[in-house]
């Protein structure tokens, strides 16, 4: 059975430097972005799980409180994939 890998045991996702020891690269800025990245993932993913409650949990809620906690949840999904798609754009400038 194979071994779990570090994130980043081949490098760091935009310049590739390989350090031993560190989790991260050794670049500031590739720290900033893949942090920033992260985060904004995570957020996605937490988005799409409370909307995937909210549909379980639909049939308490009137119609219109329903569309308006979807438009909230859909605004927010929204900004995380637009910060991530800036990010994107960030990490192919850098590289």
């Amino acid at each position: 059975m194979s071994q779990p890998q570090h994130p980043y045991r081949h490098g760091c996702p935009i310049c590739h430097i390989t350090k031993t020891r560190l989790p991260f690269c050794i670049h500031r800025k590739h720290q900033r972005i893949i942090a920033m990245m992260a985060l904004f993932r995570y957020e996605r993913d937490l988005i799409e799980h409370l909307a995937g409650e909210l549909g379980d949990l639909a049939q308490d809620f009137a119609e219109p409180q329903r569309h308006g906690i979807a438009a909230i949840l859909a605004h927010h999904l929204a900004e995380a994939d637009h910060y991530l798609g800036k990010l994107g754009r960030l990490l192919n400038k850098a590289t």
